[in-house]
């Protein structure tokens, strides 16, 4: 196994990059995976994973975002990975494990205070705790006092994704039709929670739960 490199003018790289989000996660949001490659990726930020054939095994995206508490003077850097995943064809070998591992030391040495995910299915919990990760179960608020909770919220880049998001998905449906998708499909909480994993990668990551206010990507 080694670590490949991203080029935004990799052709073969980014057909991968499709093919392997469309195995792991599902054919039909090929339209995201495309926002995706355009919105996010860079050498910096793109983690891949390749066999000795070049060929890509693991994946995963560090998208910025930024963590404040009333207790802090200065924003700190929060990583979110978004879209982990492994080809099928190589899971239950141990690469995950040795792909997170690296990339989290890599998070802390480039000033990171802590990252964050949001699992795709539930085994994947015990998984990631296996891993370190802490399971947090948020309610989710319209509004909180910015001067005594702590918040996690989109960087730049992933604002400038979720616009783009929100622009393709505005002419698909309208939001009437949205709510009553909704309806049908989503199961009710009361209050409604937002399942995701923390992972402390300095001092300054909080040691207790605190109440957050986290924007995800999905």
């Amino acid at each position: 196994m080694k670590r490949i490199e991203y080029s935004s003018g990799d052709q073969r790289l980014n057909r991968q990059i499709i093919q392997l989000l469309a195995e792991c996660f599902g054919s039909q949001y090929r339209d995201y995976y495309l926002l995706q490659l355009v919105h996010l990726t860079s050498p910096q930020t793109t983690k891949i994973l390749g066999n000795d054939r070049g060929d890509i095994i693991a994946f995963t995206q560090v998208v910025e975002y930024t963590y404040r508490t009333s207790h802090a003077g200065e924003a700190l850097r929060a990583a979110y990975l978004y879209s982990v995943c492994t080809a099928k064809a190589e899971q239950g070998k141990g690469v995950m494990k040795q792909f997170i591992g690296e990339i989290l030391h890599e998070l802390a040495e480039e000033g990171y205070a802590t990252a964050f995910l949001v699992p795709a299915e539930i085994w994947l919990i015990d998984y990631y705790k296996r891993l370190g990760f802490k399971w947090e179960a948020t309610e989710v608020m319209a509004k909180v006092p910015r001067n005594t909770t702590p918040l996690i919220y989109p960087g730049e880049v992933a604002k400038e994704y979720l616009g783009a998001v929100r622009d393709m998905e505005r002419p698909t449906i309208s939001q009437a039709e949205f709510e009553v998708q909704k309806q049908k499909d989503w199961q009710r909480l009361e209050p409604p929670v937002l399942g995701w994993m923390s992972y402390p990668l300095s001092n300054l990551s909080p040691q207790s739960s605190p109440t957050y206010l986290l924007l995800p990507l999905t």
